[in-house]
């Protein structure tokens, strides 16, 4: 009798001891799962850095603009002022669950006024506030005069300069799908002064039927101008999808002498409840 008793004892105590194993386990596994990788060889640990910018603005013709560089100066955002939280609130989401964090730039703009008055580019200046002082330069470039109420044949010269300023400014997008980084590679290679189309972009992705696709893209674009949606506009030429507002997206046409269809300014000036046109030197 105590043999039997005994071995009752032993199997009670061997079910209890794997039914608490089992809820243990359970529980470890629902536990929330850091942003961790493990390492194969060591079973160690190792956290994800958090992506670290620096915030810069400068004020231009349409708003003050603010921009978050990196610390190699490749630009993580480009937007105004007005939109900012948004459009941080936007970012930070493309890179979850990486963490952002964001450091004012130690730089003042009185000190980078200086260095763009004295053009020093090199390694020895900030360079994270290189893509601050090419939007200087893009902002306050000035077409020359056009002869006898004609284009003049210097335009074509001048857009390539213009191009080049905000062309030359390195660039960081958050992980996204293979479609999308072949719609801002295609964007970025529309020059400055011509306008495309969704469409045409879905083309240059080798996806003529996604240009739907094509369209969020642009609306996930996180550094405008560095990557001109503001070029793109709907089937029918209409200025549509530009989340800084449509005139700022005029504006920015016009300033690159790009040809904006008359209709079509005349049906966003009829929207806007404002004129959009702008003197011409």
């Amino acid at each position: 009798m105590s043999v039997i008793l005994s071995l009752c004892s032993d199997v009670m105590a061997t079910v209890l001891c794997s039914l608490f194993s089992l809820h243990y386990c359970k529980r470890v596994c629902q536990m929330p799962t850091p942003l961790l990788r493990f390492s194969n060889a060591t079973a160690s640990v190792v956290r994800v850095p958090p992506l670290r910018v620096y915030r810069y603005t400068t004020p231009t013709p349409i708003g003050e603009c603010v921009v978050l560089v990196d610390e190699e100066g490749a630009v993580c955002l480009c937007n105004w002022t007005d939109c900012e939280e948004d459009a941080v609130c936007r970012l930070r989401r493309a890179y979850q669950p990486r963490e952002i964090l964001i450091d004012e730039a130690a730089a003042t703009a009185k000190e980078e006024e200086e260095e763009e008055e004295d053009g020093d580019d090199s390694e020895t200046s900030d360079a994270r506030a290189y893509a601050v002082r090419q939007l200087r330069r893009y902002f306050s470039y000035s077409f020359p005069p056009m002869k006898g109420g004609g284009r003049d044949t210097s335009v074509s010269f001048c857009q390539q300069k213009l191009h080049a300023l905000l062309d030359g400014v390195p660039i960081r997008c958050p992980p996204s799908t293979s479609l999308t980084q072949a719609a801002w590679a295609a964007l970025r290679e529309v020059r400055l002064g011509e306008i495309t189309t969704y469409g045409a972009l879905a083309k240059r992705c080798q996806r003529p039927s996604a240009s739907r696709a094509v369209g969020r893209a642009m609306r996930e674009n996180h550094v405008c101008l560095f990557l001109p949606c503001h070029r793109v506009v709907g089937a029918s030429r209409a200025l549509t999808g530009f989340g800084p507002g449509l005139w700022r997206k005029v504006w920015l046409l016009r300033h690159e002498q790009a040809a904006i269809p008359a209709r079509q300014l005349q049906r966003v000036e009829s929207v806007q409840g404002t004129s959009l046109k702008r003197e011409r030197a």
